[in-house]
């Protein structure tokens, strides 16, 4: 039986450190990280990542962000086909 593809993850964070050690968790794990800085960035990794056909299968996010936070970009993706 073929072994699944590891997980597709994306890491919302503003702070470079939190994104670099999340980033290194995540490939330790053998996941699939992408890393991105801000709610905006993320709507737009999600919406590349559906146009590919490379769902995403997990979201950490920061909840103190700068413009949107983290419980808002949670809501829009909720919200969002």
């Amino acid at each position: 039986m073929p072994a699944d593809k590891p997980p597709r993850v994306l890491v919302v964070d503003d702070n470079q450190t939190n994104r670099r050690i999340l980033e290194e968790m995540l490939r330790n794990w053998e996941m699939r990280p992408t890393v991105v800085e801000s709610a905006q960035d993320a709507l737009r990794a999600l919406d590349q990542a559906k146009n590919a056909g490379k769902a995403i299968g997990l979201i950490i996010s920061d909840v103190n962000m700068p413009e949107m936070d983290g419980f808002e970009l949670a809501a829009r993706v909720n919200t969002s086909p």
